[in-house]
């Protein structure tokens, strides 16, 4: 009788004790924010464009940015410039960057730009292959 108790003793704390250690069936999904997310939404855009002649051009309007289904790191671009049109950009942390590319039919583009909470801004390089434009300016997330 004392041997059978010290038996089921002995299997209890053995059960305590593989219980206690194993891992906890709770659901540990990950959830990750792409840095690419704080890029996405609708902006009202002011910006001005530099051309020695015939000087500054101001424009406002609405810019679009949404995530690149192809590329996690990248982000499109519509409007930029009120074209109408798509560019694509890559993203790190809070910057993007444009490598050079078509937009429109006369334009190649290329720069930079950045988020600070809603607050986006670029400062680009415009080149119809005869005088470069400087294109900077910033947009409020709507």
């Amino acid at each position: 009788m004392k041997n059978l108790l010290i038996l089921v003793l002995l299997g209890l704390t053995t059960l305590l004790i593989s219980t206690s250690c194993n891992k906890d069936d709770d659901d540990d999904t990950i959830i990750t924010v792409e840095s690419r997310d704080k890029f996405i939404g609708a902006y009202d855009v002011k910006d001005t464009t530099y051309n020695p002649n015939p000087g500054y051009h101001y424009s406002s309007y609405v810019m679009t940015i949404a995530k690149d289904p192809s590329d996690t790191a990248k982000i499109i671009i519509t409007n930029l410039n009120n074209y109408g049109v798509e560019t694509l950009a890559k993203v790190t942390n809070n910057i993007f960057m444009i490598t050079k590319q078509k937009i429109g039919t006369y334009y190649d583009v290329s720069g930079s730009g950045d988020i600070n909470g809603n607050i986006l801004k670029f400062d680009l390089i415009l080149d119809d292959d005869h005088e470069p434009k400087q294109l900077y300016g910033s947009g409020v997330k709507k």
